[in-house]
């Protein structure tokens, strides 16, 4: 599916995070290795892997299916 960037201020509004982080990666065509360091240089250390985590939601942290 395609996200707008009338989605994304929709679920910035309303979330969940993990979808608005989702769109947002897909709207600004943004790879998990730049919100990184955009992140990093900000000083906020956050992983790759647990930004993966946080675009998949609690399902995915839970083991179960989305």
């Amino acid at each position: 599916m395609s996200h707008t960037e009338a989605d994304l201020a929709q679920l910035l509004h309303t979330g969940p995070f993990h979808l608005a982080l989702r769109t947002a990666l897909a709207v600004r065509g943004l790879p998990l290795q730049r919100v990184q360091h955009h992140l990093a240089h900000r000083g906020v250390r956050v992983g790759v892997t647990s930004l993966s985590y946080w675009q998949q939601g609690p399902a995915a942290r839970s083991g179960r299916s989305p």
